[in-house]
């Protein structure tokens, strides 16, 4: 099994979380590989995280592309969005990652592995699908028409993809999502999300929400997603359940991170179990967002009595991203 993460030093501590809650609940794998796409990672994390892995009999291959912005820049592309720019690090995989390697599994630096990831793994994409991955259960309408997307094709989150690495390589899949990149970055704001979606259209395999599982799964219900686009009715009511019930990857996107003070994520104790188990079981919670926290948690906990204010806030929110977006651009021309 190949696991390929791209982080800056910011990450190190989630991202040895993660690698630490993989080995621990994928201990009967032969072959458990680890690659790092550095783009800006100490040496002394770097030799923290292979000790990490050694201890658990795991290797771990560290690529470095610290010059990102330079290389994502040099096309012409403006990166403006609400996240770093390593995120475009999975624009680099071919190039970065071993030759003889056939398939692949990135994951976010926060994620959290809560069991074996096999059933996953084997599950490569068919018919020539070169990914698979987990629906968003919420989206903007205005991404996927920017993407020009039809309203009711699916969109993918890209925090966890299963890559068939050959199809990737044979489709010139890196070169291509640069290029996407850079006619869409002045509209994108979910950045390598966007370029993956627009780009892959069809290519893309839908598998179980609980390989990639976040907070929205339990404040929106099943009919409220299908009733907001119909692309999620292929995830049965009883695979929607179970993957409530037993979450296999725990995703922490969207503000309510464990590792924020006064942030209420359900599943704080599971983050705290695998970093307390590193090298930075010390690092301070991140200050400043409490009244935030405690909004943010209670506009979770009424999203299942009120998706119709749910949808009015996600809805006011998608328009201020989108002109803020607009304004930058406008303010770079």
């Amino acid at each position: 099994m190949n696991i390929v993460y791209v982080s800056n030093e910011k990450y190190v501590p989630h991202l040895a979380a993660s690698i630490c809650s993989v080995c621990d609940n994928n201990r009967k794998e032969t072959v458990l590989d680890f690659y790092v796409i550095s783009t800006g990672i100490t040496e002394d994390s770097l030799r923290k995280l292979a000790a990490l892995c050694s201890s658990y009999g795991r290797n771990l291959t560290v690529s470095d592309l610290h010059d990102i912005k330079n290389r994502i820049q040099e096309k012409g592309s403006t990166f403006i969005s609400k996240f770093d720019i390593s995120i475009l690090g999975r624009f680099f995989l071919s190039e970065l990652l071993p030759e003889d390697i056939d398939k692949v599994l990135y994951l976010d630096c926060d994620t959290i592995v809560t069991s074996s990831l096999s059933g996953l793994y084997n599950s490569l994409p068919e018919d020539g699908k070169i990914i698979a991955a987990v629906m968003e259960p919420t989206i903007y309408k205005k991404t996927k028409q920017m993407l020009g997307m039809n309203p009711d094709d699916p969109y993918f989150n890209s925090g966890v993809l299963l890559i068939d690495l050959k199809l990737w390589r044979a489709a010139e899949v890196d070169e291509k999502l640069r290029e996407y990149f850079d006619s869409i970055s002045r509209e994108s704001i979910f950045a390598d999300q966007d370029a993956i979606n627009g780009l892959l259209k069809g290519q893309i395999k839908s598998v179980s929400p609980k390989y990639n599982f976040f907070t929205n799964y339990r404040y929106f219900d099943r009919n409220t997603l299908v009733n907001t686009d119909s692309s999620y009715s292929e995830i049965t009511k009883e695979e929607f359940e179970s993957s409530c019930r037993n979450p296999a990857v725990i995703h922490y996107c969207g503000d309510e991170r464990p590792w924020v003070h006064g942030n209420h994520n359900p599943f704080k104790k599971e983050y705290y179990k695998y970093l307390d188990m590193t090298e930075w079981k010390d690092t301070p919670e991140e200050t400043g967002k409490e009244k935030y926290m405690f909004l943010y948690h209670i506009m979770n906990v009424s999203t299942k009595a009120f998706p119709a204010v749910r949808k009015t806030i996600s809805d006011t929110y998608s328009k201020k991203l989108y002109k803020n977006e607009n304004r930058s651009n406008n303010s770079k021309s």
